[in-house]
């Protein structure tokens, strides 16, 4: 819903800690901001899993890298907000990467 990010945009500020209490969107785009051109989805998913839920990604270290669903689909939902909002795109070089569209704090 776009009204809730532009209400939680205040939460997004390049220079707040990343916290679990924040939008998922937020979360992925303060992340977003210290990769590269490119962004590799997976480890993208596991830096958010680190701030979301830390105790989940070491119990899921030890298993064969099964991610829970909900988590994976808040993830996805949250870089489709990001490409709706023309941060990121997909990229048909590499298909597990998205490119960066922007660069710096917004």
């Amino acid at each position: 819903n776009i009204s809730t990010l532009i209400k939680s945009a205040g939460s997004c500020d390049s220079d707040t800690r990343l916290t679990a209490n924040m939008p998922d969107v937020c979360i992925i785009y303060q992340l977003h901001l210290e990769c590269g051109k490119m962004i590799n989805l997976f480890d993208w998913m596991q830096a958010f899993i680190a701030v979301v839920q830390p105790d989940k990604l070491k119990e899921e270290s030890k298993k064969k890298q099964e991610v829970e669903p909900a988590l994976q689909a808040r993830f996805a939902q949250a870089v489709s907000e990001l490409q709706l909002l023309g941060f990121v795109k997909p990229t048909q070089r590499k298909t597990d990467h998205v490119q960066r569209l922007t660069w710096g704090a917004c």
